[in-house]
């Protein structure tokens, strides 16, 4: 069985490879909100700047604003999502409140009816 860390440590490159295909699979996954072809598009870029001679620093930095990209997606996304539920809720009780009241109208109108009838 071969090591990832030794496969890593002698191969450099191979470690930004599995970098990039990480960052690619961020940003190709991230569930559909408005932002996401931004999103995107900045993840991208960071990957595409990654070279295999890069330090780790800059390595390290840029790898902390993809996960600050992630979240602060992730949260508008989150937001985005209850606010639609949120309007959903509010058109399923209007609904409800509406066939509530002309099934009420309706068996005031058979009663007010019966009772012409007597």
């Amino acid at each position: 069985m071969i090591s990832l860390g030794k496969l890593l440590t002698k191969r450099p490159e191979t470690f930004m490879k599995y970098v990039k295909l990480l960052l690619s699979g961020i940003s190709s996954t991230a569930v559909e909100a408005d932002t996401r072809p931004a999103f995107q598009h900045q993840v991208n870029t960071i990957s595409s700047d990654l070279s295999d001679q890069v330090e780790d620093e800059t390595l390290s930095g840029q790898l902390a604003s993809v996960i600050k990209l992630l979240d602060e997606y992730n949260r508008a996304a989150e937001h985005k999502t209850e606010a639609q539920q949120r309007e959903l809720r509010g058109i399923i009780t209007a609904t409800t409140d509406t066939i509530a009241a002309i099934s009420l109208s309706s068996k005031n109108r058979r009663g007010a009816n019966a009772i012409a009838r007597e």
